[in-house]
């Protein structure tokens, strides 16, 4: 893995931390799979950029 691939991945796993919790979207995502589902799926995602980080830093 190179420095700017393990940037790259650094800077999708603060994306995927931080826009999904915005008010805004938030709401639209709540509103099509609910507060459960909103929380499971962050909670999945959560988990899988954290294997690819520490998958990505092993490299």
């Amino acid at each position: 893995m190179t420095g700017a691939g393990f940037i790259g991945i650094i800077a999708l796993s603060l994306s995927t931390h931080s826009i999904p919790v915005r008010p805004a979207i938030k709401s639209r995502i709540v509103a099509q799979v609910g507060p459960l589902g909103f929380a499971v799926g962050h909670s999945i995602l959560s988990f899988a950029m954290l294997a690819l980080l520490i998958w990505s830093a092993e490299r």
